[in-house]
């Protein structure tokens, strides 16, 4: 084999296994919405499918969460999702008129956003630190538990994720003054921007390490800095400009500009905790077990240990400076991702995968603590060897623990089976206008309060504890109490009233009756 087709060669074989094992468990259906694995999903299927009714165009390129039909004019919008930039409505809405509404549609878009992500930093990387490097990064990247469990699950972040690639990809040509550079980067910008919020967060700190020496004495890289501050720009403008006019299609009365933040600065101080109590200890506790879940603990110390280890001064002076440049940019990752979970307190106790953006400077930090030590080996070939091997370990390591974290959110964590689903799935053929009602425990209720029993039944049943069940046509009660309430019906010791009941079919944990008046 040509020493030249190697990085080719590896590369594709990364990224081939990266999409292979993302196809385990694709088609599984959206069991336990408890869960943002499989709450995310159903969620953004619920609104490309509402976005598609009304036309993408007439959404204004946004994200439609609610739509009527109006006789004579056909389905208009009745609200729209609006708390984040949406950039990720027009592109899933456009995924799904050619892949559909199943539950493998939002996974393999996603899984192609990430495998997207690992291919552009491995050719940016390549680049700079050589084929051995980028090898490193992409194969200890793709078996984070972070990136393999999440890494299918469709939301803002697999999209940031891979426009910070681009951004990367723009940034590296910008210091190496190589073509196409400027546009690279103003589009990974302007992406990330569009995407969400976070966005704009790691385009001031990528515009901030371009200004600062020794990077900022170039020109040419203080002239791409302030195209950076433009673009930030633009995609704020955008986002007032379509959330105005999606308002204004609604018949809302747009606020002026001071109510306008206001209403943003509510939901920040909302997101960032500012109403809830949770003690700074308790919040530090819960993002290491999150830290540990996603990455493990060991691996991302040794990934922040190999960052903090460019910065001493011998380091630094065996670095080239297009090397340090890349170091500063997986430096503002960081910040940026520390920014992010302090600045959104509430948010990030509950949201487990809100540490997404540590994954990226997790695998280069760690290649480079491997890059350190395997340079203390004499031989440059045995020194290569030593860097391969020791990331194929921890390659390994990591994708055995990613299984074993895979594996232990489907099969011990989540709640209720793929009958339950199938009961839920047999609502859409009951009367549109029929109440239904879920009368069960706590858990059982918050079971159905996710967005995937909207995407299966159509519809969002009425939910109440046992105590308190209101009279219904049909009604959800537990499968083990489902005998004992039939006959409580049947002799009308439930309502005062004899309902003769039938039932309808009986799940792992449920039973739907049918009370005929």
């Amino acid at each position: 084999m040509r020493r030249q087709t190697i990085p080719l060669v590896v590369i594709s074989a990364i990224v081939l296994f990266q999409l292979l094992t993302g196809l385990w468990h694709i088609k599984d259906p959206f069991i336990d919405g408890r869960y943002h694995y499989n709450w995310n999903p159903p969620f953004w299927l619920i609104n490309a499918e509402a976005t598609n009714r009304v036309g993408i165009a007439h959404s204004f390129f946004g994200v439609v969460s609610g739509v009527a039909d109006t006789p004579g004019v056909g389905a208009e919008a009745t609200a729209y999702y609006e708390s984040h930039p949406q950039l990720i409505g027009p592109l899933f809405a456009l995924w799904t008129r050619v892949m559909g509404y199943s539950e493998w549609s939002p996974r393999l878009l996603s899984l192609l956003l990430i495998a997207g992500t690992t291919l552009i930093f491995f050719t940016a990387l390549r680049v700079i630190f050589g084929w051995r490097f980028a090898t490193g990064f992409a194969a200890i990247f793709v078996q984070l538990p972070l990136i393999f469990v999440y890494g299918k699950m469709l939301n803002h972040e697999p999209l940031v994720l891979f426009f910070i690639a681009v951004s990367f990809w723009g940034f590296v040509k910008v210091i190496r003054v190589a073509p196409y550079g400027l546009p690279l980067l103003i589009t990974g910008i302007l992406g990330m921007a569009l995407s969400d919020w976070s966005g704009f967060v790691f385009g001031g700190l990528f515009m901030l390490i371009m200004l600062a020496p020794p990077l900022g004495r170039a020109r040419a890289i203080r002239r791409a800095a302030l195209w950076i501050c433009a673009t930030l720009l633009l995609g704020l403008a955008i986002f007032f400009i379509q959330s105005y006019l999606q308002k204004a299609s609604l018949g809302v009365a747009a606020p002026d500009l001071g109510a306008f933040m206001a209403r943003y600065m509510d939901l920040w101080r909302y997101r960032s905790g500012q109403e809830t109590t949770i003690p700074w200890h308790i919040w530090l506790g819960k993002e290491l077990i999150f830290v540990n879940r996603n990455y493990s603990l060991i691996l991302w110390i040794a990934g922040m240990a190999g960052l903090g280890g460019a910065l001493i001064k011998k380091s630094k002076l065996a670095m080239s400076p297009e090397r340090m440049a890349a170091v500063w940019f997986f430096i503002a990752i960081v910040v940026g991702q520390m920014f992010y979970l302090v600045s959104l307190k509430q948010a990030t106790f509950i949201h487990l995968y809100y540490q997404y953006f540590f994954s990226l400077p997790v695998a280069f930090g760690t290649v480079l603590l491997l890059d350190r030590i395997a340079g203390s080996v004499r031989s440059v070939q045995n020194r290569h060897r030593v860097l391969l091997a020791a990331a194929a370990a921890i390659t390994l390591a990591s994708g055995l623990y990613s299984v074993h974290v895979y594996t232990r959110l489907l099969t011990k964590e989540m709640w209720g089976d793929r009958s339950d689903i199938a009961l839920v799935r047999s609502l859409r053929d009951l009367p549109k206008d029929a109440r239904i009602i879920v009368a069960d425990n706590q858990t059982a209720l918050d079971w159905f309060a996710n967005p995937n029993i909207i995407y299966y039944a159509g519809r969002a049943p009425e939910r109440f504890t046992l105590a308190e069940v209101p009279h219904a046509p049909y009604q959800i009660v537990p499968a083990s109490m489902a005998p004992a309430l039939t006959k409580l019906l049947i002799s009308g010791k439930a309502y005062g009233v004899a309902m003769p009941t039938d039932t309808l079919g009986c799940s792992t944990h449920f039973c739907l009756l049918h009370l005929h008046e």
